[in-house]
């Protein structure tokens, strides 16, 4: 019966592998969903380092158009030209070229930054899809078929921080409520077995 299926050592701390495997499996899911996330958010770097490009281009232009005007406008005799004016004109201008231009150096830094870590979550989602197309043809093991049980019935077992098996979380359905229980080494297996039984009924 129940106490059979429920195949735990006598202090539950015997790990049950195929557990961590299973939450592994959930985590490659979390992982897919930051890959998807960096990759949206590289796209949106890339067009704002496209925008950013196109402006700064656009403003050298018109620095350039402003700087020959000046430079005509210094070598015309017809016009009064004030050389202070003229100097402080230039200065001003070469100010902003340099603004222009270390602001796209940034943007580059930060694209090949984000590229990189793109690369090393695309290479580590590609393992676990590799480890788990691998896990998908074995077939399941006690462990794994004991968890299937638990989880069927509402159990949910809980680790400790040494992984443990130390307490169980069970959903009653009729009641609609969660019932915690811990485990003590003074108790049998059938003690259990038969109380996490009246706990899911």
């Amino acid at each position: 019966m129940l106490s059979t299926t429920l195949s735990m050592s006598k202090d539950f701390k015997d790990p049950l592998e195929m557990a961590d495997h299973l939450l592994e499996g959930m985590n490659a899911a979390q992982d897919a969903a930051l890959i998807r996330s960096i990759t949206d958010l590289a796209q949106r770097t890339e067009d704002v380092r496209a925008e950013v490009v196109d402006d700064a281009r656009a403003t050298l232009k018109a620095l350039a158009r402003q700087l020959q005007v000046v430079k005509e406008a210094a070598n015309n005799p017809k016009r009064q030209v004030d050389v202070n004016q003229h100097a402080e004109r230039m200065i001003a201008l070469d100010r902003e070229k340099y603004t222009v231009a270390k602001e796209m150096a940034d943007v580059e830094d930060s694209i090949e930054s984000l590229e990189s870590q793109l690369d090393q979550l695309d290479r580590e989602m590609k393992e676990l899809e590799r480890e788990e197309e691998v896990e998908a043809q074995l077939p399941p093991t006690k462990e794994q078929l004991t968890l299937s049980i638990f989880h069927g019935l509402g159990i949910e077992m809980q680790k400790d921080e040494n992984g443990n098996y130390v307490r169980c979380k069970v959903r009653r359905y009729a009641s609609q409520d969660i019932h915690i229980q811990d485990f003590a080494d003074k108790y049998s297996r059938y003690f259990y077995a038969n109380l996490l039984w009246d706990a899911c009924i």
